[in-house]
């Protein structure tokens, strides 16, 4: 099944009605950046995406199940139990992990790790979030966080390769094509995230792998 998946800055933009493929990523804190640099540099902790996630989510109250809130989930100022909770008080379906600490690699990421604020955690916020009863999808690098979503019931993954550089202008591409030969992922629909980010800029489509 083909599935529309779309990047949205307000909740005013969803359209349920004949949208029975469309599933939407709501991340508010996004207009405060460039739509180029943006999404990378939104994993700073100062720069507070959860707090901008609140703000946007006051008031609302309608049923948006096929809504994913883009969640910090190394939060270093709020419980899981506490964003949680404020995301199904808004009424919004779902939740996916973006900005990911994925983003950040090499030394960095690994001190990130021995932190216990790695990817691990990600994935267990994710987890928590599906035992809460909320839909969940996945922003992933790696084979292996793939096929843990994967497990947990991820409706989509949303695939990166870090950001691009002058040698390789778009890495999500091929981090579709590894993630695509995880063990579970034969049905679940796989997208690069060049497809949300800009989807002017690229051929629209599903991504399917």
């Amino acid at each position: 099944m083909d599935v529309q998946i779309r990047l949205i800055q307000t909740l005013d933009s969803v359209r349920q009605v004949g949208s029975v493929n469309q599933r939407w990523i709501f991340c508010p804190w996004l207009e405060r950046f460039s739509r180029d640099t943006g999404i990378w540099i939104s994993v700073l902790a100062a720069h507070d995406a959860n707090g901008a996630l609140f703000d946007a989510l006051v008031g609302s109250r309608k049923s948006l199940p096929d809504v994913y809130a883009a969640v910090f989930m190394v939060d270093p100022f709020r419980s899981a139990g506490e964003i949680i909770c404020r995301i199904k008080q808004s009424g919004v379906g779902g939740v996916i992990n973006c900005p990911s600490i994925s983003f950040i690699d090499g030394a960095a990421g690994a001190t990130f790790d021995k932190l216990s604020l790695g990817i691990e955690r990600e994935l267990e916020f994710l987890s928590g979030c599906a035992a809460a009863g909320l839909r969940v999808a996945g922003l992933v690098r790696t084979v292996a966080a793939a096929e843990r979503l994967l497990a947990i019931g991820a409706d989509f993954l949303v695939a990166h390769g870090g950001p691009p550089t002058a040698s390789d202008g778009d890495p999500s591409i091929e981090a579709v094509r590894r993630i695509g030969g995880a063990e579970r992922a034969s049905h679940v629909p796989i997208v690069p995230l060049s497809f949300i980010v800009r989807p002017d800029d690229v051929r629209r489509g599903s991504g399917v792998a």
